[in-house]
Parts: C-alpha cells; sequence; structure tokens
C-alpha cells in the first residue's frame, strides 16, 4: 500500500498532521468510515470541522469516495488509484454488514457495463448489497 506521503503528494495536496492522521485511519481500515468513527478515533487530536474539511479535500482530489449507508449517512473508503480529482473510477460493489454496520468495498466485483440511450450521460453508479459480513457470520 502506498505511503501516506506519496498519496498526498501525488494528489497535490500538503501533507500537514490532521490529514495524516486522518489518511492513516483509513488506511488501516479495511471497512468505510463514517465522519463519527474518525472523530472517536481522533478524539483530541483533530476536531470535528478540521474532519469535515479533510474528507472534503479528500473526496475532491480523488483520494477517498463517500459510501452511504443505509440510513443515508455517507462514509468513506479509499479510492482505487485510477481515481484523480473529481473523476472517480470506483465502479465496485459495497458490502454492507446488518450485523455489524460496517460498509466494505469488494473491489473485485466489477459492475457490468451499463448502455444508456443516446443523450444519456452518467455519472455515477452505485450498488450496495447487504447481509452479514464473513466476521459477523463466523461469530
Amino acid at each position: 500500500m502506498e505511503s501516506v506521503t506519496l498519496i498526498l503528494r501525488d494528489a497535490g495536496m500538503r501533507r500537514t498532521g490532521p490529514r495524516q492522521a486522518v489518511l492513516e485511519h483509513l488506511m488501516e481500515s479495511d471497512y468505510a468510515l463514517s465522519h463519527q468513527e474518525l472523530e472517536n478515533r481522533l478524539e483530541g487530536r483533530v476536531d470535528r470541522v478540521t474532519i469535515y474539511r479533510i474528507l472534503a479535500a479528500f473526496e475532491d482530489h480523488g483520494i477517498v469516495h463517500r459510501v452511504m449507508d443505509a440510513g443515508g449517512h455517507p462514509q468513506y473508503a479509499l479510492c482505487s488509484s485510477s481515481c484523480k480529482g473529481h473523476h472517480h473510477h470506483d465502479e465496485h460493489v459495497h458490502f454492507q454488514c446488518n450485523v455489524c454496520g460496517n460498509t466494505y468495498c469488494l473491489d473485485e466485483v466489477a459492475f457490468p457495463r451499463i448502455s444508456l440511450p443516446s443523450g444519456f450521460v452518467l455519472s455515477a453508479l452505485d450498488v450496495t448489497a447487504r447481509g452479514t459480513c464473513g466476521r459477523c457470520q463466523a461469530a
């Protein structure tokens, strides 16, 4: 996995302590994190508003993509290396566990090619599968 410094540099962003802390937590997690989860993990080190700003900047620079949970709350996961700026290429299925609530990016599960009528332009495609994740199933 790429280093924090390399990811920020490739996105054209300066490396700051708060950006590094948020990015490290996103890199360490195998599921998408909500703002609240990041705030809890960074308690006392990075304030709530700064986390919002960092996540917005990361999304704008193609570092993270937003996944909406079943309640309509955003969660954030690292983008693939093909995402740049406002051009996200995270066409994969997201899996939300009904037990623990975690949302996983299933990068290996690709969408089928979508054929749209003439004049239609696709800007986003979201597919979320729901069920029980491997950890909860094993418990």
